[in-house]
């Protein structure tokens, strides 16, 4: 596994949290107000302790999707722990694990278990050491400072484009983070400085291409797919929300990854897609401008 891999998939610690779908939302909502939540966007939930570090928290029908950087201290976690408590004192939780694909019963002691071999494992190889950190970039920025970033800075995704004809190939996307995106294509590069997150900026690359006829296709630019809450804050838009029909409910994959399911969709496309109605549609969109409306 490349370095820039294993700081992306073991930097942030993340979690699903599945309700009963009989529980009303704004019994959630209370319940993270509670825990001293304080909604940041809609459905988009920051618990910040400026000397313990934060926790994101997206509620997505069913499902709570929570973050934080792995780097933050136990604190933080046990502010975690105490609203899963709370939550599951009256409704099951069930807790998903990505790597897996299973789901369990909310357990602590499992959960403390899994979050300590995850540490463990990152902390031995990096030599580095639990300090209160925020989100993303104060993350990066850290591991710059103990010189073991220097790759991170640059990486390079394999996505697939769609030529006017309707035939696809592939190529490769140059991420500089904070930065810009680039892409050759037959001979030309195409460029775009980076815009409010990574997902913004994908849209905007795609729409330099699609004045030459082409299409990038990947998760992020596919049918059935938002990016919003946790994946435009905490994941800086390198992850987004799959609206899967077939399981009906939402999974969070990587924006520049190519999967079997991946239908090209324009931003517009995508936003008409999850939200039938006219005025969501439209409120949403004033609110995440930024994939084809800038």
């Amino acid at each position: 596994m490349k370095k820039e891999e294993h700081l992306e998939r073991m930097g942030v610690y993340s979690l699903w949290a599945s309700f009963n779908e009989k529980i009303a939302v704004r019994t959630v909502r209370g319940i993270l107000v509670d825990n001293r939540f304080e909604e940041a966007k809609e459905d988009y939930y920051e618990k910040v302790d400026q000397s313990k570090g934060i926790i994101h928290c997206s509620l997505l029908k069913t499902n709570l999707y929570f973050g934080f950087v792995i780097l933050n201290p136990d604190q933080v976690v046990d502010l975690l722990f105490l609203f899963l408590e709370q939550l599951n004192n009256n409704h099951d939780v069930r807790i998903r694990d990505d790597e897996t694909g299973t789901d369990y019963p909310f357990q602590k002691e499992k959960m403390l278990r899994k979050l300590s071999e995850k540490r463990k494992a990152f902390l031995g190889e990096h030599a580095v050491e639990l300090i209160p950190l925020r989100q993303g970039k104060e993350f990066f920025d850290y591991l710059e400072k103990k010189g073991i970033a220097d790759d991170v800075a640059l990486k390079f995704k394999k996505v697939k484009i769609v030529a006017s004809d309707g035939k696809k190939k592939e190529a490769i996307i140059k991420i500089k983070e904070y930065d810009f995106l680039s892409i050759e294509i037959g001979g030309k590069t195409y460029l775009v400085e980076y815009k409010n997150n990574a997902y913004q900026t994908i849209r905007h690359l795609d729409l330099a291409v699609n004045k030459d006829g082409y299409k990038i296709l990947c998760n992020g630019t596919s049918k059935n797919v938002v990016c919003m809450g946790f994946c435009a804050n905490m994941a800086e838009g390198y992850k987004v929300y799959y609206d899967n029909p077939e399981t009906k409910e939402m999974e969070v994959k990587d924006t520049f990854d190519c999967e079997d399911w991946n239908e090209y969709a324009t931003f517009e496309e995508q936003l008409r897609t999850l939200f039938k109605d006219e005025q969501t549609y439209l409120d949403f969109k004033k609110r995440h401008a930024g994939g084809e409306s800038g």
